[in-house]
């Protein structure tokens, strides 16, 4: 196997997000809810938590609420009771039910528009064009084998990438918010988003075509996630030449490719 790929594999190995829902603050709220703890945020551990929520969430709302806890959970501890409060009070008041939220995620996930993207956004309670990166979670967490999930820190690396040339601009779309004041992805980046969907799974088929394992879409984002945030030790970011303008992974051995 040659060195490109140890690395991915390295990468989505050593991927870590370690969270701990019993500190929420409103805990108590929720009997038999947030009561977990993903001590060490491994793959696996952390494919255990996206599959509770995927078996509950056409039916217990609560289980939303904990996915954004577990995605607010590295800002801090005003900010990730602070936007899951959020979210708790916006439903209470809108009278949003799980199915209602299932059922716009489903729609997204069946038609792949920015309108019904949107609609999954507005659902969650997001003013102006913010919460991508949030409704990006939830729909990654429902079909982690076709979407990953998209943040800044993703974004910055495909911001990277294309600075040092890895990629071409049919491939992957730099985010905006870069080259702005804005601090995070919003709506005017959703091509940068589509962009992003279709890399992962483009890469997750050259991976498992490539290695003894299965590879998701949130698999190659998790790999990207964990190579970025270790960027000093030079685990991949000189390494993720996959291919050059294919879109279609048929058109070029994987052997050649990876």
């Amino acid at each position: 196997m040659n060195n490109r790929l140890c690395n991915w594999e390295r990468a989505l190995r050593e991927y870590r997000y370690s969270v701990d829902l019993t500190m929420f603050a409103d805990k108590s709220k929720f009997p038999g809810c947030f009561d977990c703890n993903l001590t060490d945020g491994h793959r696996l551990q952390t494919i255990t938590f996206e599959d509770r929520f995927r078996n509950r969430a056409e039916y217990s709302i609560e289980v939303w609420f904990e996915v954004i806890y577990w995605k607010m959970f590295s800002q801090g501890d005003y900010r990730r009771n602070h936007r899951t409060r959020a979210l708790i009070q916006h439903v209470e008041r809108s009278g949003i039910s799980a199915r209602d939220l299932w059922a716009a995620c489903r729609n997204y996930t069946d038609a792949e528009t920015r309108v019904s993207f949107d609609a999954v956004r507005k659902l969650l309670g997001f003013r102006y064009q913010t919460g991508v990166a949030t409704t990006a979670t939830f729909i990654a967490f429902l079909q982690p084998d076709r979407f990953p999930m998209v943040d800044t820190r993703i974004a910055k690396w495909v911001g990277w990438q294309l600075e040092q040339g890895q990629f071409t601009a049919s491939q992957l779309v730099r985010p905006k918010f870069l080259d702005s004041k804005e601090t995070v992805i919003q709506m005017h980046d959703f091509g940068f988003v589509e962009a992003w969907i279709k890399w992962c799974r483009n890469t997750a088929t050259l991976l498992s075509q490539s290695t003894a394992q299965h590879w998701r879409s949130r698999d190659v984002e998790m790999a990207v996630f964990r190579a970025w945030g270790d960027r000093g030790n030079g685990i991949l970011f000189w390494t993720f030449r996959l291919w050059s303008g294919h879109s279609d992974v048929r058109q070029k051995p994987a052997g050649e490719i990876l």
